[in-house]
C-alpha cells in the first residue's frame, strides 16, 4: 500500500514537472504592433496635442516654455548665489 502511494506521488510530481516545463518552453505569442502615428494627435496648427482617450488638449507651447524654465533652474543651481539672479535675467525672458 505504501508503495502505491509513493508511486502515485512520483507520477504526480513527474506530471506536474512536465506541465511546468512544457508551459515554459511553449512559444509565446508575438506582440502585435499598433500602427499609430504619434503626430496624428497633434492639431493642424501644431500647437496642441489632443489626448485620443479623453479628448483634452495640451498646449505644446507651454510645455516647451516649462522645459526651458526647468533647464534654467537646473543650470542656476550650479552657480554661486551672487550670479544666479544675473543668470535668471539672461535665461528667462
Amino acid at each position: 500500500m505504501k508503495d502505491i502511494f509513493s508511486m502515485i506521488k512520483f507520477i504526480t510530481i513527474l506530471g506536474l514537472g512536465a506541465i511546468l516545463l512544457l508551459g515554459c518552453v511553449r512559444k509565446q505569442p508575438e506582440p502585435v504592433a499598433r500602427e499609430s502615428n504619434k503626430r496624428s494627435h497633434i492639431s493642424s496648427d501644431g500647437n496642441y496635442w489632443i489626448d485620443p482617450i479623453s479628448g483634452s488638449a495640451i498646449d505644446l507651447r507651454e510645455v516647451k516654455k516649462d522645459s526651458k524654465k526647468k533647464s534654467c533652474y537646473l543650470q542656476a543651481n550650479s552657480l554661486p548665489a551672487q550670479d544666479r539672479q544675473k543668470y535668471f535675467k539672461e535665461c528667462l525672458p
